[in-house]
């Protein structure tokens, strides 16, 4: 009727009335919010300028150094390569530069975003083993030029740079161990519950893409399935597996004082060749490190670093290897020479029985040795 079709007319304006109504304050709160969040930004820039402007030498390296903006190409490549990276931080960094001044008992020099990395775990060093730091400013000498510091024990470890010092050989496990805060997952120290050798199995987690041991799991479990006794018996002492991420931040706010607790009573550790070996420096004094190689990689880092630890070393070549997808592609483009060398260290490894059993071996012959004294 003429009624309805006037009434819902009417009423179709009305709802057109209210969504108009509706998009307007809608419109208006967007506009709000964009207006307090420009203002946001502008008083951001603006407190950042005025930093800037009253101290730009301490500021503006620390915001440009990670960019790769500031210093000479030397330096640079140091802030590049450890900034991020926990084993070249704590290995190619840390450990070097107290092997540079700590024999002198002189003040170990370090810039301020490298204590500020972890701070409890310099404060551990300071409070357990007495060892100053001294901040010195950015760039201010050829101190941390990448070249200059890999000088230090040579790039691979072969020079005896810590002049036999047992203050500097394993200070970092010695700041954790034999103290109240180093004690195993069960709430009891080694010395309480008389453990046998702790002997770890290392892995690098679940990764079929690049370095890695794609039957891990098994060969662990077979090795387990041997584990009988403290070795009064013979035979293979208890094996933990132990999956840490070496990359900083996934072990929480001081990735490095924790790993530094999980492996400062490790007696013999087994693993795969990568960054997790960076551990072997909070092992005890004549602890064992088994490197498993892929293929016949050869690399001489932590051979040169264990033996400046004055930890004993076994190396176990692999045959079965090839390189995943993934990693053909990374390096597709790479130099001929430089992409078979990466091809591989990063190659997937089957291991075969007879590799297998000389980790056997060694962890046999291991098991029935007293551990080492701390």
């Amino acid at each position: 009727s003429t009624s309805g079709r006037i009434v819902g007319s009417a009423g179709a304006r009305a709802r057109g009335g209210a969504s108009r109504k509706m998009k307007k304050l809608f419109a208006r709160l967007r506009a709000g919010r964009t207006v307090v969040v420009v203002a946001a930004a502008l008083v951001a820039a603006t407190a950042a300028l005025l930093a800037l402007a009253l101290s730009p030498g301490k500021i503006l390296p620390e915001v440009l150094a990670p960019l790769g903006l500031v210093g000479s190409a030397q330096y640079r490549q140091m802030r590049k390569v450890t900034r991020s990276n926990y084993s070249h931080f704590l290995r190619d960094l840390v450990f070097r530069c107290v092997a540079r001044d700590w024999p002198q008992r002189r003040a170990v020099r370090l810039e301020r975003w490298m204590l500020d990395r972890e701070p409890a775990f310099f404060e551990r060093l300071e409070r357990r083993l007495g060892m100053a730091f001294e901040v010195v400013p950015d760039r201010v000498s050829g101190l941390f030029e990448w070249d200059a510091v890999l000088n230090v024990c040579g790039p691979f470890f072969e020079k005896n740079c810590t002049s036999g010092d047992p203050a500097v050989a394993n200070l970092m496990g010695d700041a954790f161990r034999d103290g109240d805060e180093t004690h195993r997952e069960d709430g009891a120290s080694r010395k309480q519950k008389k453990k046998p050798k702790r002997m770890v199995w290392l892995s690098r987690g679940k990764d079929d893409a690049r370095r890695a041991i794609v039957n891990e799991e098994k060969v662990y479990d077979e090795l387990s399935e041997k584990a009988c006794c403290d070795g009064s018996k013979g035979g293979v002492g208890p094996l933990e597996f132990l999956r840490v991420g070496v990359d900083a931040g996934k072990l929480g706010n001081d990735p490095i004082s924790e790993q530094a607790a999980m492996f400062a009573d490790v007696d013999v550790l087994v693993s795969l060749h990568g960054a997790g070996l960076t551990n072997m420096l909070f092992m005890p004094r004549g602890g064992l490190v088994v490197e498993i190689m892929p293929g016949t990689y050869e690399k001489p880092t932590y051979r040169g670093l264990a033996g400046l630890l004055g930890l004993r070393y076994e190396r176990v070549y692999t045959e079965d290897i090839k390189p995943g997808i993934l990693t053909r592609v990374k390096y597709a483009f790479n130099s001929p020479e430089d992409r078979e060398r990466k091809f591989r260290r990063d190659a997937l490894i089957t291991m075969q029985p007879k590799e297998a059993a000389e980790i056997e071996n060694i962890l046999a012959k291991e098991t029935s040795q007293t551990p080492p004294a701390r």
